[in-house]
């Protein structure tokens, strides 16, 4: 396999090689993918060439046939290639050879001044390179934001210049940086003075914005920030309590604490003495005999701790000592005194102290310029002066006029208190390829990954809203100045990125916007958020997220679980903290790992159900897909997978049908299962029995595993016996109604190649020798692709067709049934109306006997009189009813007009046809109320049922006369495609198409029509129904 990973990319090595052949003078060529060191992988090309070739020429050769990331970072010319000897390139010899390339980077130039020095060792320290020449490229050899981020922070301290991330993105090279810098000569950084000694000191803005939300009640525990680390090994106790000491003494921000002075000014407080103030705590429990229980208990206090910002600590820490060699490291902190940077650094301060101790070796960390109360001074002189007035202007221009935070439209429950306490995430992937493809959109409109992603997602808002004037918040670690590196504290600010989208942009069109916006945000980002409120009159309210309800970031991981690096004799881990809280409605990080990108989703569970929050990740990814492939095409124009995904619920994925019959048993033995007329049959009972009928099939049929039996038989009692009983025996039933004319049913019992036919002779023979068969279960093992009905449906060839259903697909849609309806809340009752060779009566089954219910069976006579089938509901109380609308809706009205007691019913199910919309809005505004009503849709091919509505119909749901068909039931998803198999936008008719757990096996001796209705799903795992219908 030639195709490999460089960078995130996926490349065929082969393509890069017939690109090079193409190039004049060159005979062979190989390319091959060599590690320099661990984290860096060089594509290296070996060339013999019959003339001498210019690496220069080659490369510009290259660039124009193939992507930048496909052109190899090193030539090296051979006279021939070392062969094996099986007569194969030696390729561990071709590695052996590339070491000479190490003298040789990209046609090295070497610094030509002192600048370009400089510059060379800031480049190589950031880069990890060894060597880099004034004309490398900073992304080629791996730039990114947050290196570019760190960069600028080192030419200010180097240099004392202001420069900016689009400085760096639009200009690569050291020679090109050392222009700029010469350019900049003028622009001066202003240094950080040390503040005198006193009292207490000024609040920076920051600071500010958190101590009024604490004072507001609003600051609770939801300003924490809760972090436990698991290690092991041979932990020097003593060492590593005197680093935690020794870290807090480096940082005033960790002994600060904030009180009200007499004019009621909040003032930060430094102690200086920590003895007795901030002590890290150690518990050892080794000899405890409930450490589970302990260990819990005590990260409960850690994470449920409430600090008081006016007295110290801010800071909880402290060792847990679990085993000899087993510890956890409990960290709470209040965001006041810390941000997500401050989290590394804390880390690496600490393990550098604790080596340090153990070792018995001097303090290695550089001691620090400055301390947080410094850089609060100086950052109000700094608003006091001409950056202040240039970033006012550029700002109250940014966002004059009028601007909605956005609105998905989407809130499931709508709280005029807007504060947040109910956070949840989703997490998805974004495809590789994807990826590699955006990078290179990117770095060829000299934008970064980020701006790539945040214009990805803001055309989807866009697509999602229409609003075209979309504001995100975007963090900003606000550590603009050098001497801010290695602080401990709270610097993070929030920049408001604004950009206007329309319907005639392009992806690259929108990418340039976004650039730009991001850009000019960031070069103004010391402005404080709160000063900006003012600046705009916004005042604060604590049920009201100003200027934007949605925060993006992008990290190379989750501040929250950055870990100390392992030592030689220590192993370090996170712990899931367990919370998981927001500001903001919508906040979204993307998390790029060595190439790959995830988009991390937190909601406010108070707005956002997690159904639509999944379809908005997923749609996200999808887009992604789409996009990257039609940069110039218009937005509007790009596909967003139209489909509704289902909750993906927990149901017992091995589990058969019996197995959930048996826990009914265990649970309710005594219960009522079946009810005949007045013969009632307990859970018990009915278990024993099927027992019997399962070794009667076994015995004197001698019925094997996945035979098919069909059933005709009288509906009573022994009819579920029967059907009980044959899936016990490992077998599967084929249900033929005792109406059916016996050709249909002769037909049938052939094409189903059935074992045998159960008529009421075969029951009667087994009643008279019932004593004969032991009511023990049988020793069949029934796995969850067992058959386990078939159900024959009408063909297009007048032949009925016989739909192959699972164990796991009934499994699968009963604890769907049991989600959708809440059928654990009360205990079923359920009156059974439909034919046995129907799939609604196994559905039937499955609420009763499988859900700890009772099945009242109807006699066909009672069906179709009104008066008879009321009072045989009314006298059971009957609280689940499914049948078709031509039934149930001639019912209700009858109830409703003779002003007959329908209390006690839960659910009202009308399936198996179109349900008139008017009918429906007048049985819900009458009976709404007071039950739910359900309008289903299925498919016997998908396991009877797939998708429900319940509710008030709103115009935008469906235009036409009949009633939509809702959501899917748990682990179903829908697909409306076009003819092409293309997903439809909203809104646009194309065919249904169903996927999930509920998908049958197919027909039964038709593959080619199998093949024809059950395709593979090209959106995610297994296949798709293909219904016919059409949808929207």
């Amino acid at each position: 396999d030639d195709q490999v990973k460089i960078r995130g990319y996926r490349i065929e090595l082969g393509e890069i090689e017939a690109a090079v052949l193409a190039f004049e003078g060159i005979r062979e060529a190989l390319v091959m993918v060599i590690k320099e060191n661990t984290d860096d992988q060089q594509l290296v090309a070996f060339i013999i060439s019959g003339n001498e070739v210019d690496s220069t020429e080659l490369r510009a050769f290259l660039t124009e046939r193939i992507p930048d990331y496909m052109v190899p970072n090193f030539f090296l010319f051979v006279d021939e290639f070392p062969l094996t000897s099986n007569g194969k390139v030696n390729r561990n010899a071709l590695v052996l050879l590339s070491e000479k390339l190490k003298a040789k980077r990209r046609e090295y130039i070497a610094p030509r001044n002192e600048l370009e020095t400089k510059l060379a060792v800031i480049w190589q320290t950031i880069l990890g390179q060894e060597k880099v020449g004034v004309y490398d490229d900073f992304f080629d050899l791996g730039g990114h934001s947050l290196k570019a981020t760190r960069m600028l922070s080192s030419y200010r301290a180097e240099f004392h210049v202001i420069l900016t991330l689009k400085d760096i993105f639009l200009n690569v090279t050291i020679a090109s940086h050392a222009k700029i810098i010469t350019d900049s000569a003028n622009s001066k950084l202003n240094h950080i003075n040390i503040v005198g000694e006193g009292a207490d000191y000024a609040l920076s803005n920051a600071q500010m914005r958190l101590w009024l939300s604490d004072q507001y009640g609003t600051g609770s525990g939801s300003y924490n920030i809760p972090m436990f680390y698991r290690i092991t090994g041979n932990l020097d106790i003593p060492s590593f309590l005197n680093a935690i000491t020794s870290v807090v003494n480096r940082h005033e921000s960790l002994r600060t604490y904030f009180k009200e002075n007499e004019f009621g000014e909040p003032r930060q407080i430094v102690v200086s003495d920590i003895e007795h103030t901030i002590r890290p705590e150690y518990t050892d429990i080794r000899a405890a005999v409930n450490k589970d229980e302990l260990v819990m208990a005590h990260l409960d206090i850690y994470r449920k701790k409430v600090f008081d910002l006016a007295r110290l600590p801010l800071l909880h820490i402290g060792l847990l000592h679990i085993a000899d060699e087993s510890f956890i490291l409990c960290i709470n902190i209040h965001h006041i005194i810390s941000d997500g940077w401050s989290v590394e650094i804390l880390n690496r301060d600490l393990l550098k102290m604790y080596l340090a101790f153990k070792n018995e070796k001097p303090d290695p960390l550089t001691p620090l310029k400055i301390q947080y109360k410094d850089f609060a001074f100086w950052h109000k002189t700094l608003m006091k002066g001409k950056f202040y007035d240039e970033a006012k202007e550029f700002w109250l221009n940014k966002l004059q006029g009028d601007f909605s935070p956005i609105d998905l439209g989407a809130y499931d429950v709508y709280k005029d208190d807007l504060s947040i306490t109910a956070t949840e995430t989703v997490v998805y992937k974004f495809n590789d390829d994807t990826i590699s493809q955006l990078r290179q959109i990117t770095r060829t409109n000299g934008a970064t990954l980020f701006s790539g992603l945040l214009a990805l997602l803001k055309i989807l808002l866009f697509r999602y809203t229409g609003q075209g004037d979309i504001v995100v918040i975007v963090p900003s670690a606000g550590r603009d100045h050098p001497d801010l590196e290695d602080q401990v504290g709270f610097y993070v600010n929030t920049l408001p990125v604004r950009s206007v989208i329309e319907e005639s942009h392009t992806l690259l069109e929108v990418l340039d916007t976004v650039r730009d916006a991001l850009t000019e945000a960031f070069n103004y980002q010391l402005y404080p958020f709160e000063v900006l409120l003012h600046d705009l009159g916004i005042k604060r309210d604590q049920n009201r997220l100003p200027l934007s309800n949605i925060i993006v970031d992008i990290r190379e991981t989750v501040f929250e679980r950055v870990v100390l690096p392992d030592t030689e004799d220590l192993q370090f881990s996170y712990i899931d903290s367990g919370t998981n809280q927001s500001k903001f409605d919508l906040d979204l990080t993307f998390v790029n790992d060595n190439g790959s990108v995830d988009v991390v989703i937190k909601y406010n569970n108070n707005l956002y159900s997690k159904e639509f929050i999944r379809q908005f990740g997923r749609h996200l990814v999808d887009f992604a897909d789409n996009a990257v492939c039609n940069s110039v095409s218009r937005i509007t124009e790009i596909e967003l997978v139209g489909h509704a995904t289902s909750p993906i619920s927990d149901y017992p994925v091995r589990a058969s049908i019996i197995d959930l019959f048996d826990d009914q048993v265990e649970n309710y033995p005594d219960r009522v299962a079946v009810t005949d007329n007045e013969v009632r049959i307990s859970y018990q009972r009915l278990d024993l029995l099927s027992n019997q009928f399962a070794h009667y099939l076994l015995n004197d049929f001698k019925v094997q595993k996945n035979d098919i039996i069909c059933v005709r038989l009288d509906k009573t009692n022994w009819l579920l016996v029967a059907i009980l009983g044959i899936l016990k025996a490992g077998a599967a039933f084929c249900p033929i109604d005792v109406d059916y004319p016996d050709e249909r049913a002769s037909y049938i019992k052939k094409d189903s190649g059935a074992k045998l036919l159960l008529d009421n002779a075969v029951i009667d023979n087994f009643r008279q020798e019932l004593d004969v068969y032991p009511s023990s279960p049988c020793a069949i093992k029934i796995a969850p692709e067992d058959l386990a009905y078939v159900i024959y449906t009408s063909g297009s060839t007048g032949k009925p067709k016989g739909v192959l259903v699972e164990h796991r697909n009934v499994v699968s849609i009963t604890k769907a049934w049991s989600n959708a309806y809440r059928l654990d809340t009360f205990q079923v009752r359920l009156l059974q109306l439909a034919s046995i060779s129907f799939d609604v009566f196994a559905g039937d089954i499955c609420r009763t006997l499988l859900s700890g219910g009772e099945m009242i069976l109807c006699p066909n006579e009672v069906k179709y009189d009104l008066h008879a089938l009321y009072e045989l509901i009314n006298s059971h109380q009957v609280n689940i009813l499914e049948s078709t609308p031509g039934l149930l809706l001639p019912l209700m009205e009858y109830i409703e007009v003779s002003d007959l007691n329908i209390d006690y019913m839960r659910v009202l199910i009308l399936g198996s046809d179109t349900l008139n919309r008017q009918a429906y809005e007048n049985l819900y505004r009458r009976y709404g109320s007071k039950f739910r009503i359900i309008n289903s849709y299925g498919t016997t091919e998908t396991t009877i049922d797939s998708l429900y509505f319940e509710g008030e119909i709103t115009d935008h749901q469906l235009p036409g006369g009949f009633v939509p068909i809702g959501k899917p039931y748990s682990n179903t998803n829908c697909y409306i495609l076009s003819k092409t198999g293309q997903p439809q936008p909203v809104g646009v008719p194309g065919e249904l198409f169903i996927g999930g757990a509920g998908v049958s096996r197919g027909y039964l001796n038709r593959e080619e029509l199998t093949a024809e209705r059950f395709v593979n799903n090209p959106f995610g795992e297994g296949r798709l129904y293909r219904t016919g219908d059409l949808g929207r």
